[in-house]
């Protein structure tokens, strides 16, 4: 029997966006995603599970239009606030589930997501990279942030406990040079996949160009390019 990923729920997504990073392991993977994404100042970017918008408000400042995808409404709310904070008040907002956005075709330049596709099945991400390549133009670029285990043995689906204690009683540490702040007791499942598994994935899909790194322990940047012509 196939086991779904359990989804976000509202209640649980208020403390869940900082479920993963310290401040220092969050601007070091915002830095890796920036120069891979590339942002130009006439761009239309989208993204993918925004949260509170660790990429969405940086970027909205770089773009000509912002599309900010996050369906929990707690965290678009969350995000709304922030933009409003910082002066970024034009951000679209799409409370609908990831993998039932629908875009035109080509009408955007740029796609990104962070730390958001772990909540899906591995055939939801497949299927939504090669939505993203039929969103994008000539040459838009799509840029994922995800946990990626770096040992192909160790990607699948995994269950966890936030702020209660591992098997040894100690603390539980994130895999990810951060740390995980106590905020629930909520056990959630994710389908982690690797960084080869998001590269075919791309290359099925139909982008011409392709890279992945690993910036922090287990969490990998990939990202694509379209083709130009």
């Amino acid at each position: 029997m196939t086991m779904r990923a359990e989804p976000m729920t509202d209640a649980l997504a208020g403390q869940w966006h900082h479920h993963l990073l310290s401040a220092s392991a969050s601007a070091a993977l915002s830095a890796e995603v920036w120069l891979r994404a590339a942002p130009r100042s006439q761009d239309r970017c989208i993204d993918l599970g925004a949260g509170v918008g660790m990429l969405t408000v940086p970027l909205s400042r770089e773009v000509a239009e912002m599309v900010a995808v996050e369906p929990s409404k707690a965290l678009a709310a969350r995000l709304a606030a922030r933009a409003r904070e910082h002066g970024a008040s034009e951000i679209r907002m799409e409370t609908v589930p990831i993998t039932e956005l629908v875009m035109p075709r080509q009408s955007c330049d740029l796609v990104v997501s962070g730390l958001a596709l772990h909540h899906c099945e591995n055939a939801e991400k497949r299927a939504l990279v090669a939505r993203a390549l039929r969103w994008l133009r000539p040459g838009g670029r799509l840029v994922i942030a995800d946990l990626m285990p770096e040992r192909k043995g160790s990607a699948g689906r995994r269950g966890f406990r936030l702020g209660g204690p591992d098997s040894s009683g100690r603390g539980r540490l994130d895999r990810s040079a951060g740390r995980f702040i106590p905020s629930t007791l909520h056990a959630l499942r994710e389908t982690t996949a690797t960084g080869s598994f998001w590269a075919e994935a791309f290359e099925d899909a139909g982008f011409k160009t392709m890279g992945h790194r690993q910036p922090l322990p287990g969490i990998g940047v990939v990202w694509g390019t379209a083709d130009p012509n």
